[in-house]
């Protein structure tokens, strides 16, 4: 039978492999815009990059579809230096429609060669057009910490 030093002992080593293990744990970062207005549909940066990050997903939702424009589409940009929202570069293989299904979560993900972003770099939103009857967008990031 073990003694209450070797006792101590181990457990304080299984206390040490489980706060190790914990460390290394990655929890993701989430943005969430909500853009509840048809006058919020403009193109504008939402995530400035603190440090390095994957982007992992990004997911859309309307409560109301856009009708009036011939096309509505958004599209999220990653920006550096002084690039305008509108002039980034696309992250998504395929815009979201804004003239879709509304109350449907729709999920992108990534280009591969676009999928990082670096300390400062910016993510946008550019819209297509102006938007007349679209309200209630709620987007969300979700991003993933690199140890770089």
């Amino acid at each position: 039978m073990p003694t209450t030093e070797e006792l101590q002992l181990t457990l304080r080593e299984h206390r040490h492999d489980d706060l190790t293990s914990r460390k290394n744990i990655k929890s993701p970062v989430i943005i969430c815009m909500n853009l509840s207005l048809a006058t919020d549909m403009i193109d504008k940066n939402i995530f400035i990059a603190d440090r390095s990050y994957k982007i992992k997903e990004i997911k859309e939702v309307h409560t109301t579809a856009e009708t009036t424009a011939a096309t509505l589409t958004l599209d999220i940009k990653k920006c550096t230096g002084t690039t305008a929202p509108a002039s980034g570069t696309t992250i998504l293989s395929s815009t979201f429609n804004m003239k879709g299904v509304a109350n449907t979560i729709v999920s992108k993900f990534p280009i591969d060669t676009q999928y990082t972003l670096a300390k400062d770099d910016r993510l946008a939103l550019d819209f297509s057009a102006a938007a007349t009857e679209l309200v209630g967008v709620v987007i969300i990031i979700v991003l993933e910490t690199l140890n770089v």
